[in-house]
């Protein structure tokens, strides 16, 4: 997959999927299959925009974001995307109008874009209906994908952070239309776990990304092997710890992670963070939690 900014244009044939994109859903996902059904008609590549930053600090807001850039980027590989389009959004970007975007999207061979009903863009907001206009004046084929809901409720990002922090994993994972994973470095933590039988990776991940607290059971894939891993996301209130980590066990696993990266899903709830009156009775929960994790 290509990694293309969007100030610098890009001279292929594509069908662009226009949207934020801070997780890919499975009303994002519907999007994304329209894009490739497009392509795929045309004789295209498949294209999608979004950014690199944290865009909810640029708009003043205090949000975490439930896949990092380089979350993204693995995702959508993993989806067959073609080209992945993506800029910064700061200050310079947030204050561009409706029109001077798409005088951006001209700088593109854009065959087809979808978006989703509630799409807007530029400091004015415009509408799909603006977005349809310039399709129409460019012989760009155009298409809008309608809300995806689930017992009445419309799937969205938002929807995803409060099942999140609801810790409803399963909930979660619903919307996602797969396992919500955690992915990052790991790197050297205080070398505690082995001293009561349970040596962990620690994960290094992003400060803007969204952590679900509490400890989950959840799978990881380590040369093509696949491994149930009990994973404490939070502080270490039993040690005096309150900065929150990812401590993730991995069942069964021998070998040396130290500096890999490792993508960790999460797959149950198991309970929240507690502090243990020493390291004997945080061995004995362990141990209870891992018959939980394995069933």
């Amino acid at each position: 997959m290509k990694n293309i900014n969007l100030f610098s244009g890009y001279d292929k044939q594509i069908s662009l999927a226009l949207g934020f994109f801070d997780c890919m859903h499975i009303g994002h996902r519907k999007i994304l299959d329209d894009v490739k059904q497009s392509a795929s008609e045309i004789g295209c590549e498949t294209a999608l925009l979004t950014f690199e930053n944290n865009y909810f600090e640029t708009l003043g807001k205090h949000e975490k974001l439930i896949y990092t850039f380089d979350e993204r980027k693995d995702l959508l590989e993993s989806l067959s995307l073609d080209t992945l389009i993506s800029c910064v959004f700061d200050k310079n970007f947030m204050s561009l109008t409706s029109d001077e975007f798409l005088l951006l999207l001209n700088k593109f061979d854009i065959r087809a874009i979808v978006c989703g009903f509630d799409y807007r863009f530029g400091s004015d907001k415009a509408d799909i209906y603006k977005l349809e206009n310039y399709c129409l004046q460019k012989r760009i084929q155009y298409r809008v994908q309608p809300p995806v809901t689930h017992d009445g409720v419309k799937i969205s990002a938002t929807e995803i952070r409060k099942a999140l922090n609801a810790n409803r994993i399963d909930l979660a994972n619903f919307y996602l239309g797969d396992k919500f994973f955690i992915q990052g470095e790991v790197i050297r933590g205080r070398s505690v776990g082995h001293t009561y039988g349970f040596p962990t990776a620690n994960i290094k991940v992003s400060d803007d990304k969204l952590l679900p607290q509490g400890v989950y059971a959840a799978e990881t894939h380590l040369d093509g092997v696949k491994y149930t891993v009990l994973v404490n996301i939070g502080g270490k209130p039993t040690f005096g710890i309150d900065k929150p980590t990812v401590e993730a066990y991995i069942i069964s696993y021998k070998g040396d992670l130290y500096g890999k990266k490792i993508k960790i899903s999460l797959v149950k709830y198991i309970r929240p963070i507690q502090k243990f009156s020493d390291k004997t009775e945080l061995a004995k929960q362990i141990q209870k939690d891992l018959s939980e994790a394995t069933l």
